[in-house]
């Protein structure tokens, strides 16, 4: 799955998980390398506090992997409110699928308050949502007010999901259980993943991101997580990149992919 980027220039690739202070994104400039690939010149983070910075930084990129709900399913749709993607990476994940939310239903996306949104959705599917998937929506509303005004969003802005990233990773070579990222374990494993797929400077970076960030702001989970997403975007340039379900991935009501992306390990 080569993305479609013109050769002759640096391309900018962007991950970016959301944090208590908005989004940790990270980036990775690519140059034109060797046999058609593209090569990481420079890796940088910044942290997104406002809708502007967080519609500038998914503008000036060519590709995004982003870790929140995209697609939702609407009350119409005969699974509502599984989506194939999110059954696909439960299964893919095992004893890790706790970590997949189950999106509420986008009729409700519009109420501020949870208890009425799941009595509206409960009345209208007979399911609820969780509180900790409801907590996601500020964000889930943020990146679909921002899907309307990026150029080609079908084919810069993906939803990904960095537990199975490292899963993937993990599983191809001699890490077939990781240690919760909460962890020192957890995260030293992820570090020598990140390393083991050619981000060989990952620890550095979390390091620096680490030391210049307030924890209020940004866990060191959350740092991970973002990059692991954009090292994700990386291996996408580079060919590497497969999405959950295969194919053409089926569409919302507003048109938005209901898709997850990764790529595979080296």
């Amino acid at each position: 799955m080569n993305h479609p980027a013109a050769k002759t220039l640096v391309q900018r690739v962007s991950g970016l998980d959301g944090c208590r202070a908005g989004w940790i994104a990270f980036f990775a400039d690519l140059q034109p390398g060797v046999h058609q690939l593209w090569d990481c010149h420079s890796i940088g983070w910044v942290l997104l506090q406002d809708q502007h910075d967080l519609l500038h930084t998914i503008q000036n990129s060519t590709l995004v992997w982003i870790d929140i709900p995209i697609g939702l399913p609407s009350s119409t749709d005969p699974n509502a409110p599984k989506r194939g993607c999110d059954v696909a990476v439960r299964e893919a994940l095992g004893s890790k699928r706790s970590s997949i939310f189950t999106p509420p239903i986008r009729d409700v996306l519009h109420i501020q308050e949870y208890h009425h949104a799941m009595k509206r959705q409960y009345e209208s599917i007979g399911v609820k949502c969780s509180i900790q998937a409801w907590n996601l929506t500020p964000k889930i509303r943020q990146i679909d007010a921002i899907w309307d005004q990026i150029e080609h969003p079908s084919e810069r802005l993906h939803e990904s999901h960095p537990e199975w990233q490292f899963q993937c990773w993990a599983h191809q070579g001699d890490t077939p259980m990781l240690a919760s990222k909460k962890t020192v374990e957890g995260q030293r494993q992820r570090l020598d993943l990140l390393d083991s797929q050619g981000f060989h400077d990952a620890a550095l970076h979390y390091e620096n991101c680490l030391s210049e960030t307030l924890r209020k702001h940004v866990q060191p989970d959350d740092i991970l997580d973002a990059m692991a997403l954009t090292w994700g975007c990386v291996q996408a340039m580079n060919g590497l990149g497969r999405v959950f379900p295969e194919g053409n991935a089926p569409v919302d009501a507003n048109g938005r992919p209901m898709a997850i992306h990764y790529s595979k390990p080296l």
